[in-house]
C-alpha cells in the first residue's frame, strides 16, 4: 500500500463534519487521530524493511485537546515529527530493527504547515496541508538493521 492524501483529507474532513454535528461535545481530536494513523499506517517503506504497528496517535489526539490560543505552528511542527518518529517501525523482511530521523524535521513541518495556510477556501478540505505534510514525510529517512554481515539498509515512504 502507499500513503494516499485524498483519502486522509477526505477522513479528516468528515472527522470535522460529525465533530460539528455533537458541538460542544467534540470527538474531533480522538476522530482526526485516528483517521491519520490510518493514513500513516497504509505507507510503505521502500524496501519492506518496516512495517506499520508502533504508531501512536495519542500524540496527535493529545495535542489536538491541549489545543489553545497560545499554540502554534512550531507546536503542531514538533507534534507531527514526534508522530512520525513512532511510525513503521516494526522489524520485517529480516531486518531486526528500524529507526528513523523524523525527530529532525520539526522545521520542515513547520514549513509544510505554514505553506498550508491560505485567504481562500478550497476543496477538497485539508487536501492541500495533508499534501504539504506528506511531501515531507518522503523526505525523513528509516534505517533498518539487518543481521550480521548485511549492512543497514535506508528506506523512505511510499
Amino acid at each position: 500500500m502507499s500513503l494516499n492524501a485524498s483519502s486522509c483529507a477526505s477522513a479528516i474532513n468528515t472527522a470535522a463534519n460529525n465533530s460539528y454535528a455533537s458541538y460542544p461535545s467534540s470527538t474531533f481530536p480522538t476522530a482526526f487521530a485516528t483517521a491519520y494513523k490510518n493514513y500513516s499506517q497504509a505507507g510503505a517503506l521502500s524496501g519492506g524493511g518496516g512495517v506499520a504497528g508502533t504508531e501512536v496517535d495519542s500524540i496527535i489526539s493529545g495535542y489536538l485537546s491541549s489545543f489553545t490560543s497560545d499554540t502554534n505552528e512550531d507546536d503542531f511542527a514538533q507534534m507531527l515529527a514526534d508522530y512520525w518518529s513512532t511510525c513503521l517501525l516494526t522489524p520485517s523482511a529480516g531486518s531486526i530493527s528500524v529507526t528513523n530521523n523524523a525527530a529532525s524535521k520539526v522545521s520542515a513541518f513547520r514549513s509544510a504547515i505554514l505553506a498550508s495556510i491560505t485567504t481562500t477556501e478550497s476543496t477538497p478540505y485539508y487536501l492541500n496541508f495533508i499534501t504539504n505534510i506528506e511531501n515531507v514525510v518522503k523526505t525523513i529517512v528509516w534505517t533498518c538493521v539487518k543481521p550480521i554481515p548485511l549492512p543497514p539498509t535506508m528506506e523512505t515512504v511510499t
